[in-house]
């Protein structure tokens, strides 16, 4: 519906579609007759928006970091979702490197985060429903000797054939 409202997709942006339509017979998903639509299409690459995604950040390594053992290293993977639009995810980037590279660990033996950034694909194509890029980015956390564990692995699959490493 986007495409036709707009003429094209840019996958990139966050997108707000409201519409008017009289569903297809015998197919809900689909109109058959359009009253009115409008489509309302951003970014958000404020300080504001960068400032809370890395407390996010931080928030999710202090969390994790209080269910590590004390006795041995440990890692930490944290989640993100990806817009895929360049300079803030750049961004973002920046700002996990610099919490995790500022991040004070308290009884455990953390030494790496590995932040896996996961960018949502919309497709149509049959028997996909979601489909999504991973880029992976290690941080090395703390004055340590520790080689990295898990070099060049991603969370969602083992074809590392694709791997790309930081942010998109």
């Amino acid at each position: 519906m986007m495409e036709l409202v707009d003429g094209g997709h840019v996958h990139n942006l966050s997108h707000s579609l409201r519409a008017r339509c009289r569903r297809a017979p015998g197919r809900p998903s689909y109109a058959d007759q359009i009253y009115h639509a409008s489509l309302v299409k951003w970014t958000c690459q404020s300080p504001t928006s960068s400032d809370a995604r890395a407390k996010h950040f931080k928030r999710k390594l202090v969390d994790a970091e209080g269910q590590l053992p004390g006795d041995r290293p440990g890692v930490i993977h944290v989640g993100m979702d990806s817009a895929g639009y360049l300079e803030a995810d750049q961004l973002r980037h920046s700002r996990n490197a610099s919490e995790a590279a500022a991040f004070e660990i308290s009884r455990s033996h953390l030494r790496w985060v590995y932040g896996n950034y996961f960018k949502i694909e919309v497709t149509t194509r049959q028997n996909e429903a979601l489909a999504m890029e991973e880029t992976a980015a290690r941080f090395n956390v703390g004055q340590h000797r520790t080689r990295d564990p898990l070099p060049d692995r991603l969370l969602l699959t083992d074809d590392d054939s694709n791997m790309q490493r930081g942010a998109y």
